[in-house]
Protein backbone atom coordinates (compact mmCIF):
# COMPACT_ATOMS: atom_id res chain seq x y z
CA UNK A 1 0.00 0.00 0.00
CA UNK A 2 1.48 3.15 -1.21
CA UNK A 3 1.73 6.50 1.43
CA UNK A 4 -0.67 8.49 -0.67
CA UNK A 5 -3.45 5.32 -0.19
CA UNK A 6 -2.58 5.14 3.27
CA UNK A 7 -3.01 8.27 4.27
CA UNK A 8 -6.83 9.03 2.19
CA UNK A 9 -7.59 5.55 4.32
CA UNK A 10 -6.97 7.44 7.55
CA UNK A 11 -8.58 10.37 6.21
CA UNK A 12 -11.72 8.78 5.34
CA UNK A 13 -11.72 7.09 8.66
CA UNK A 14 -11.16 10.50 10.71
CA UNK A 15 -14.07 11.95 8.15
CA UNK A 16 -16.90 9.03 9.24
CA UNK A 17 -16.83 9.46 13.06
CA UNK A 18 -16.24 13.54 12.37
CA UNK A 19 -19.24 13.82 10.19
CA UNK A 20 -21.53 11.63 12.63
CA UNK A 21 -20.69 13.94 15.59
CA UNK A 22 -21.20 16.78 13.51
CA UNK A 23 -24.88 15.70 12.44
CA UNK A 24 -25.61 14.61 16.07
CA UNK A 25 -24.96 18.79 16.72
CA UNK A 26 -26.82 19.59 14.22
CA UNK A 27 -29.76 17.47 15.32
CA UNK A 28 -28.92 18.99 18.86
CA UNK A 29 -29.91 22.10 18.52
CA UNK A 30 -32.40 22.23 15.90
CA UNK A 31 -34.52 19.59 17.47
CA UNK A 32 -36.86 21.77 18.93
CA UNK A 33 -37.71 22.78 14.98
CA UNK A 34 -38.20 19.23 14.47
CA UNK A 35 -40.41 18.50 17.64
CA UNK A 36 -42.55 21.50 17.42
CA UNK A 37 -43.82 22.46 14.21
CA UNK A 38 -46.70 25.13 14.82
CA UNK A 39 -49.03 27.29 12.35
CA UNK A 40 -49.05 30.75 13.20
CA UNK A 41 -52.01 33.33 12.34
CA UNK A 42 -52.95 36.76 13.19
CA UNK A 43 -54.87 37.21 16.12
CA UNK A 44 -58.12 38.27 13.27
CA UNK A 45 -57.28 34.99 11.46
CA UNK A 46 -57.92 33.02 14.42
CA UNK A 47 -60.86 35.18 15.53
CA UNK A 48 -62.37 34.45 12.17
CA UNK A 49 -61.90 30.80 11.92
CA UNK A 50 -62.80 30.26 15.48
CA UNK A 51 -66.31 31.92 15.51
CA UNK A 52 -66.76 30.07 11.64
CA UNK A 53 -66.17 26.76 13.84
CA UNK A 54 -68.52 27.61 16.67
CA UNK A 55 -65.36 28.43 19.06
CA UNK A 56 -64.57 31.92 21.10
CA UNK A 57 -61.24 33.20 22.62
CA UNK A 58 -60.58 31.43 26.00
CA UNK A 59 -58.73 33.59 28.29
CA UNK A 60 -57.48 33.27 32.15
CA UNK A 61 -57.75 35.52 34.78
CA UNK A 62 -55.38 38.08 33.61
CA UNK A 63 -57.26 38.27 30.66
CA UNK A 64 -54.62 36.47 28.07
CA UNK A 65 -55.60 34.10 25.38
CA UNK A 66 -54.89 30.42 26.65
CA UNK A 67 -57.03 28.74 24.14
CA UNK A 68 -60.23 28.37 22.68
CA UNK A 69 -64.29 27.43 23.87
CA UNK A 70 -67.24 26.05 22.19
CA UNK A 71 -69.95 28.40 22.24
CA UNK A 72 -72.11 25.32 23.13
CA UNK A 73 -72.17 22.23 25.56
CA UNK A 74 -72.62 21.77 29.34
CA UNK A 75 -69.69 23.49 31.28
CA UNK A 76 -70.32 21.47 34.06
CA UNK A 77 -68.67 18.42 31.68
CA UNK A 78 -65.82 19.62 29.42
CA UNK A 79 -63.10 18.32 27.31
CA UNK A 80 -59.70 20.08 27.30
CA UNK A 81 -57.81 19.05 24.33
CA UNK A 82 -54.31 19.33 23.72
CA UNK A 83 -52.87 18.52 20.12
CA UNK A 84 -50.30 17.37 18.70
CA UNK A 85 -46.47 18.91 17.47
CA UNK A 86 -48.17 20.42 14.64
CA UNK A 87 -50.78 22.81 12.99
CA UNK A 88 -53.17 24.47 15.72
CA UNK A 89 -55.26 24.00 18.40
CA UNK A 90 -58.18 24.98 15.94
CA UNK A 91 -57.15 22.44 13.68
CA UNK A 92 -59.48 20.13 16.50
CA UNK A 93 -61.97 21.88 16.78
CA UNK A 94 -64.08 18.46 15.29
CA UNK A 95 -64.19 16.83 18.30
CA UNK A 96 -66.67 19.44 19.84
CA UNK A 97 -68.41 18.12 16.43
CA UNK A 98 -67.52 14.22 17.70
CA UNK A 99 -69.44 15.31 20.85
CA UNK A 100 -72.35 16.80 19.72
CA UNK A 101 -73.24 14.07 17.35
CA UNK A 102 -72.59 11.51 19.78
CA UNK A 103 -75.58 12.98 22.21
CA UNK A 104 -72.08 13.59 25.43
CA UNK A 105 -72.98 17.29 25.48
CA UNK A 106 -69.55 18.70 26.69
CA UNK A 107 -68.23 22.01 26.01
CA UNK A 108 -65.02 21.67 24.28
CA UNK A 109 -61.74 23.72 25.39
CA UNK A 110 -58.97 23.38 23.08
CA UNK A 111 -55.77 24.29 24.41
CA UNK A 112 -53.29 26.76 22.24
CA UNK A 113 -49.36 26.47 23.04
CA UNK A 114 -47.63 28.85 23.55
CA UNK A 115 -46.22 29.62 20.01
CA UNK A 116 -48.45 28.22 18.04
CA UNK A 117 -51.32 29.72 16.88
CA UNK A 118 -51.88 33.63 17.86
CA UNK A 119 -50.53 33.00 20.95
CA UNK A 120 -46.76 34.57 22.33
CA UNK A 121 -44.17 32.01 23.36
CA UNK A 122 -41.84 29.61 22.72
CA UNK A 123 -43.00 25.82 22.41
CA UNK A 124 -41.17 23.47 24.91
CA UNK A 125 -42.14 20.69 27.01
CA UNK A 126 -41.80 23.01 30.03
CA UNK A 127 -44.06 25.79 28.07
CA UNK A 128 -46.51 23.11 26.88
CA UNK A 129 -46.74 21.28 30.32
CA UNK A 130 -47.21 25.22 32.46
CA UNK A 131 -50.03 25.85 29.64
CA UNK A 132 -52.12 22.41 30.17
CA UNK A 133 -51.32 22.93 33.77
CA UNK A 134 -53.27 26.36 34.09
CA UNK A 135 -55.32 25.37 31.69
CA UNK A 136 -56.78 22.79 34.19
CA UNK A 137 -56.60 25.28 37.09
CA UNK A 138 -58.53 27.78 35.01
CA UNK A 139 -61.41 25.24 34.52
CA UNK A 140 -60.88 23.95 38.11
CA UNK A 141 -62.22 26.96 39.30
CA UNK A 142 -65.72 26.06 38.88
CA UNK A 143 -66.63 24.17 41.95
CA UNK A 144 -68.11 20.30 40.84
CA UNK A 145 -66.83 20.90 37.58
CA UNK A 146 -65.89 17.27 35.83
CA UNK A 147 -62.38 17.36 33.10
CA UNK A 148 -61.98 14.88 31.19
CA UNK A 149 -58.11 15.19 28.72
CA UNK A 150 -58.03 14.42 25.15
CA UNK A 151 -54.13 14.07 24.10
CA UNK A 152 -53.23 13.18 20.74
CA UNK A 153 -49.78 12.23 19.49
CA UNK A 154 -47.20 14.65 21.31
CA UNK A 155 -50.43 16.39 22.70
CA UNK A 156 -50.77 12.70 25.00
CA UNK A 157 -47.17 13.62 26.28
CA UNK A 158 -48.68 16.92 27.31
CA UNK A 159 -51.82 15.47 29.03
CA UNK A 160 -49.70 12.58 30.73
CA UNK A 161 -47.55 15.54 32.09
CA UNK A 162 -50.48 16.96 33.02
CA UNK A 163 -52.16 14.74 35.05
CA UNK A 164 -49.20 13.88 37.27
CA UNK A 165 -49.12 17.74 38.37
CA UNK A 166 -52.95 17.77 38.97
CA UNK A 167 -53.94 14.09 39.51
CA UNK A 168 -56.88 15.25 41.52
CA UNK A 169 -58.51 17.64 39.31
CA UNK A 170 -58.47 15.15 36.12
CA UNK A 171 -61.34 12.47 35.95
CA UNK A 172 -60.18 10.78 33.07
CA UNK A 173 -57.94 10.30 30.37
CA UNK A 174 -58.28 9.90 26.12
CA UNK A 175 -55.16 9.39 24.94
CA UNK A 176 -54.62 8.62 20.79
CA UNK A 177 -51.36 7.73 19.19
CA UNK A 178 -49.60 8.13 22.53
CA UNK A 179 -45.74 6.73 22.51
CA UNK A 180 -44.30 5.72 26.27
CA UNK A 181 -41.40 8.54 25.85
CA UNK A 182 -40.80 10.73 22.90
CA UNK A 183 -37.06 9.22 23.34
CA UNK A 184 -38.47 5.90 22.18
CA UNK A 185 -40.44 7.71 19.55
CA UNK A 186 -37.46 9.31 18.70
CA UNK A 187 -34.82 5.96 18.42
CA UNK A 188 -37.66 4.20 16.72
CA UNK A 189 -37.33 6.55 13.94
CA UNK A 190 -33.42 6.99 14.30
CA UNK A 191 -32.30 3.80 15.50
CA UNK A 192 -28.64 4.61 14.96
CA UNK A 193 -28.12 7.50 16.76
CA UNK A 194 -27.62 8.15 20.49
CA UNK A 195 -31.44 9.67 21.25
CA UNK A 196 -31.39 9.48 24.56
CA UNK A 197 -28.08 11.26 25.14
CA UNK A 198 -29.17 14.64 22.99
CA UNK A 199 -32.79 14.45 23.14
CA UNK A 200 -33.87 17.65 25.71
CA UNK A 201 -37.49 17.06 25.25
CA UNK A 202 -38.49 13.66 26.81
CA UNK A 203 -42.09 13.44 27.41
CA UNK A 204 -41.72 10.18 29.25
CA UNK A 205 -45.59 9.08 29.79
CA UNK A 206 -44.76 6.29 31.27
CA UNK A 207 -43.29 7.74 33.94
CA UNK A 208 -46.13 10.40 34.10
CA UNK A 209 -49.18 8.66 34.01
CA UNK A 210 -47.95 5.73 36.35
CA UNK A 211 -49.43 7.59 39.92
CA UNK A 212 -52.89 8.80 37.85
CA UNK A 213 -55.97 7.13 39.65
CA UNK A 214 -58.27 8.25 37.23
CA UNK A 215 -59.35 6.28 34.19
CA UNK A 216 -57.51 6.17 30.90
CA UNK A 217 -58.84 5.37 27.39
CA UNK A 218 -55.95 4.26 24.77
CA UNK A 219 -56.14 4.51 21.23
CA UNK A 220 -53.76 3.08 18.79
CA UNK A 221 -53.62 2.81 14.62
CA UNK A 222 -52.53 -0.72 13.68
CA UNK A 223 -50.74 0.42 10.73
CA UNK A 224 -49.24 4.13 12.38
CA UNK A 225 -45.79 4.54 11.23
CA UNK A 226 -45.43 8.23 12.77
CA UNK A 227 -45.80 6.92 16.19
CA UNK A 228 -46.35 2.82 16.15
CA UNK A 229 -48.59 1.24 18.15
CA UNK A 230 -46.59 -0.81 19.70
CA UNK A 231 -44.98 2.72 21.69
CA UNK A 232 -48.83 2.65 22.92
CA UNK A 233 -48.71 -0.54 23.46
CA UNK A 234 -45.48 -0.35 25.96
CA UNK A 235 -47.47 2.56 27.38
CA UNK A 236 -51.00 0.71 27.48
CA UNK A 237 -49.33 -2.50 29.20
CA UNK A 238 -47.38 -0.74 31.68
CA UNK A 239 -50.01 1.23 33.39
CA UNK A 240 -51.27 0.10 36.28
CA UNK A 241 -54.81 1.82 37.15
CA UNK A 242 -57.89 1.13 35.17
CA UNK A 243 -57.87 1.27 31.62
CA UNK A 244 -59.08 -0.09 27.63
CA UNK A 245 -57.39 0.01 24.85
CA UNK A 246 -59.36 0.45 21.06
CA UNK A 247 -57.16 -0.05 18.52
CA UNK A 248 -58.15 0.69 14.88
CA UNK A 249 -56.73 -2.26 12.66
CA UNK A 250 -56.30 0.11 9.30
CA UNK A 251 -55.57 3.15 11.32
CA UNK A 252 -52.99 4.98 10.61
CA UNK A 253 -51.25 8.23 12.96
CA UNK A 254 -54.95 9.89 11.68
CA UNK A 255 -57.79 8.13 13.95
CA UNK A 256 -60.68 11.05 13.61
CA UNK A 257 -62.90 8.39 11.82
CA UNK A 258 -62.43 5.76 14.28
CA UNK A 259 -62.58 7.55 17.34
CA UNK A 260 -65.74 9.36 16.03
CA UNK A 261 -67.32 5.74 15.55
CA UNK A 262 -65.51 4.93 18.79
CA UNK A 263 -66.33 7.60 20.45
CA UNK A 264 -69.73 6.87 22.15
CA UNK A 265 -68.18 3.59 23.98
CA UNK A 266 -65.19 5.58 25.47
CA UNK A 267 -67.59 7.86 26.99
CA UNK A 268 -69.72 5.29 28.37
CA UNK A 269 -66.84 3.08 29.74
CA UNK A 270 -64.86 5.81 31.04
CA UNK A 271 -68.17 7.51 33.08
CA UNK A 272 -68.93 4.08 34.49
CA UNK A 273 -66.07 3.48 35.61
CA UNK A 274 -65.65 6.77 37.04
CA UNK A 275 -68.74 6.05 38.75
CA UNK A 276 -67.60 2.67 40.73
CA UNK A 277 -64.41 4.17 41.89
CA UNK A 278 -64.24 6.20 44.81
CA UNK A 279 -63.01 10.32 43.79
CA UNK A 280 -62.12 13.21 45.57
CA UNK A 281 -64.06 16.08 44.57
CA UNK A 282 -62.71 17.58 40.84
CA UNK A 283 -60.42 20.78 41.51
CA UNK A 284 -59.85 19.62 45.60
CA UNK A 285 -58.05 17.26 47.15
CA UNK A 286 -59.49 14.20 48.38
Amino acid sequence: MTHGLQRIMIFLLLLIPLGFLILCGVLYFQQDAMIFRPSRSSWEESERRAAAEGFAPWRNAAGDMIGWQSLDGDPAHVLLVMNGNGGSALGRAHYRQICRQTGEDWKTYLLEYPGYGSRDGQPSEPALTAAACEAVDVLATETGRTIWLLGESLGSGTACATVRERPTQIAGVILVTPFNSLAAAAQYHYPWLPVSVFLRTRFASDENLANYPGQVAFLLGAKDQTVPAVLGQKLYDGYKGQKRLWIDPEGTHSLSTFLAAQWAEIVQWLQAEREKTPHAEDGTEG
